[in-house]
């Protein structure tokens, strides 16, 4: 099966949010998550806490990974935030743990 190729970073995250799994689907938009890019080709998912925070979220397995096909609301991630100081605070968890995590820390009724 040959590999499917994008223009640029953007392409890929149009298209891999277009084929996120249903539950996947349903915590981004419920939770207002988004693809982020920080440049280099690094790719987030992003999540507000606060008005100057801003999770970023990535699958993890003995590593930070870009990649995000396959992601279902199982998968393994990390989770990181800088504070106004510049410290960097992160978490592992699955994406759905995290998400409701953040969500409960920030006050978002996760009914």
């Amino acid at each position: 099966m040959e590999k499917k190729k994008f223009a640029d970073v953007y392409d890929y995250m149009n298209y891999t949010a277009m084929n996120f799994d249903f539950e996947v689907k349903k915590l981004c938009d419920k939770y207002q998550i988004q693809f982020n890019h920080s440049g280099g080709g690094c790719i987030h998912l992003g999540i507000e806490f606060g008005e100057e925070s801003y999770f970023l979220i990535n699958p993890y397995d003995e590593d930070v990974a870009y990649n995000f096909e396959n992601f279902t609301k199982e998968t393994h991630c990390i989770f990181g935030v800088d504070d106004l100081e510049g410290n960097y605070y992160n978490f592992q968890a699955s994406f759905v743990e995290g998400v409701e995590l953040i969500a409960h820390l920030r006050g978002v009724n996760n009914g």
